[in-house]
């Protein structure tokens, strides 16, 4: 860090034997280059401010002490996570089959990877939760979880075996196709006519049969 401090050569007074100071020229102060290494604690947040003591600038009374640092803490983003508090969130994408049949993957954490068990079934845009991956709360013992939104990956190209196999499991889910049979022709239009066969009944018929054709010559 940059500080300034009292000339070394003239203490803060510009001249040396009443001679301006050629290493201040006259200014009493200077600037110096000063590594300073700042520890942080845990779960400081974006926008936090550290006060670093002494650090600041020189007073301007005689033997006074100088001021202080107060540093703005910026926080770099994490391209795996999103910060939310004292939770990460994170996505994973998984393939279609292992939706459909579980499997266990391993998700990044702020230390190291961790398997996540992922349940057969489980539905896009489904939220796992890990307990106690997040990142600690300042000032506290308290720590926050890890949030993992499954996402699933629709196949965009599908070689010859692959898409038989769907087309198979499709066939499966849909059941085989439905037998079209044709109805039987209903019934004639009017009642129905009883035709008698031979015998007596069929002398009995046509014998009315003429004498009804007789009646109807006579009614002509």
């Amino acid at each position: 860090m940059q500080q300034v401090v009292p000339c070394p050569r003239c203490q803060g007074q510009g001249l040396v034997y009443m001679t301006r100071c050629a290493t201040c020229r006259g200014q009493q102060y200077i600037e110096r280059d000063e590594p300073l290494t700042l520890t942080i604690p845990q779960g400081v947040e974006e926008g936090m401010v550290l006060r670093v003591p002494g650090y600041g600038q020189p007073s301007r009374e005689p033997g006074g002490l100088p001021g202080d640092l107060f540093v703005v803490l910026r926080i770099a983003p994490d391209p795996r996570f999103e910060r939310r508090g004292i939770d990460l969130w994170q996505e994973v994408t998984l393939p279609v089959e292992d939706g459909v049949l579980g499997t266990t993957v391993a998700v990044p954490t702020v230390h190291a990877p961790v398997p996540l068990t992922i349940p057969a079934g489980i539905q896009p845009g489904t939220v796992v939760c890990l307990r106690q991956y997040g990142l600690p709360e300042f000032g506290s013992e308290r720590r926050g979880d890890m949030y993992v939104r499954v996402q699933l990956q629709i196949p965009a190209h599908l070689s010859p075996a692959e898409r038989a196999a769907y087309e198979q499991l499709r066939a499966l889910k849909v059941g085989p196709a439905p037998r079209v049979t044709t109805a039987p022709a209903g019934p004639p239009a009017g009642p129905p006519v009883a035709r008698a066969s031979g015998g007596l009944q069929g002398w009995l018929a046509r014998w009315w049969e003429r004498i009804d054709t007789t009646i109807r010559q006579w009614l002509r």
